[in-house]
């Protein structure tokens, strides 16, 4: 299995900047002002390390990346933070020529809409039909992906869980999740899209990083201190580690 090009898209769960952050690493307008565009960030996220391992942070994982295993020479970046469906289909993928390079693309999109739904306080049957809409939103992206690239091999990323099935945040500060059961719907109808498309392929984030969010130490939890939706550098890691298995590197 060969890919000339890893493409990122969708929102900051693959990102570098929580990740940079929390190691306290990039530039200082960058911490300040909590924005990717502000400055440099180092390549410690999980489209950034799935590309090129860090191994001063893992050398466990030393040799296990695109760049040795599929021979990947080119990083495109094209994901955000705060990326909503719509924000990754006609910001990211509409900007996009695309060509029959062979090509490896992540796909992280679905849990800001989620969140966002839920200032609002909808009832339940009225969050299933939001997931269910956002999966076939992601559904409609992976298409105009297939349709764009013509040796394209598409990984979508099932949305985690940071409070480990408890349905609420200690801190209110932190908002309201997104209810576990909402994202068991839109997990399960992100595997049938997938099912649907070609050379696609579903990495198992939720069950990754089950385990490892508020139920752990603090020390050992997948999310950043500040933002519980957002990956430090363990989650980061072990997103990377997801996405590995879904390609069966």
């Amino acid at each position: 299995m060969e890919f000339a090009r890893l493409l990122a898209l969708g929102d900051g769960l693959g990102g570098d900047l929580a990740p940079s952050l929390e190691l306290k690493r990039g530039d200082v307008a960058v911490a300040l002002e909590r924005d990717a565009a502000a400055g440099a960030l180092p390549p410690v996220g999980a489209a950034s390390l799935l590309y090129a391992n860090d191994e001063a942070l893992w050398p466990d994982f030393t040799g296990r990346d695109l760049r040795t295993l599929a021979g990947t020479t080119e990083l495109l970046r094209r994901s955000h933070d705060g990326a909503t469906l719509g924000d990754v289909f006609d910001g990211q993928v509409l900007s996009l020529d695309g060509d029959d390079v062979p090509t490896v693309a992540t796909l992280t999109a679905g849990g800001i809409d989620l969140q966002s739904a839920m200032t609002s306080r909808p009832s339940a049957a009225r969050l299933e039909t939001i997931a269910h809409d956002a999966a076939q939103a992601v559904g409609a992206i992976a298409t105009l992906l297939h349709e764009r690239y013509g040796a394209l091999t598409l990984v979508l990323t099932t949305l985690p869980d940071p409070t480990d099935g408890l349905g609420r945040f200690p801190d209110p500060r932190d908002g309201i999740p997104v209810p576990p059961e909402t994202l068991h719907v839109f997990n399960t109808a992100l595997r049938s899209v997938a099912a649907s498309h070609p050379r696609t392929h579903v990495a198992e984030v939720h069950a990754a990083l089950q385990g490892r969010g508020l139920s752990a130490p603090d020390g050992e939890r997948w999310f950043w201190r500040r933002s519980p939706y957002e990956p430090g550098a363990l989650g980061a890691s072990l997103v990377r580690e997801a996405w590995l298995e879904a390609l069966g590197l």
